[in-house]
């Protein structure tokens, strides 16, 4: 299922991709990169508030947040910003990276 679901992110089949990332969730609740996976197509077909909670269990399953990668933190902060909270909200997720890292954003 991972392939297809990649298949689909390639040729821009985001409402396709959301339903096999749904299956893979489903399938491994644990797996912090298919509740990943998801909050980008939750993002990419539009819905903001879905996928800031994957973004955030995403970041919890991964297990240390030091080991996230800092895009996935700003993903989800983009999703705030395209929902219907303040900008200031946005910056949650960028302030919880730079508390995590101590300040060395690289």
């Amino acid at each position: 299922m991972p392939l297809a679901f990649t298949g689909l992110e390639r040729i821009n089949d985001f409402s396709g991709a959301l339903e096999v990332a749904n299956e893979l969730v489903e399938a491994v609740p644990a797996s912090g990169s298919f509740r990943y996976w998801r909050a980008l197509d939750y993002d990419r077909t539009g819905k903001s508030s879905q996928a800031m909670v994957d973004y955030m269990n995403a970041i919890q399953l991964f297990g240390d947040p030091k080991t996230v990668p800092g895009h996935v933190f700003y993903e989800w902060a983009q999703s705030y910003e395209y929902s219907d909270h303040t900008f200031s909200v946005a910056l949650l997720a960028i302030t919880i990276l730079i508390a995590i890292a101590g300040g060395a954003i690289y």
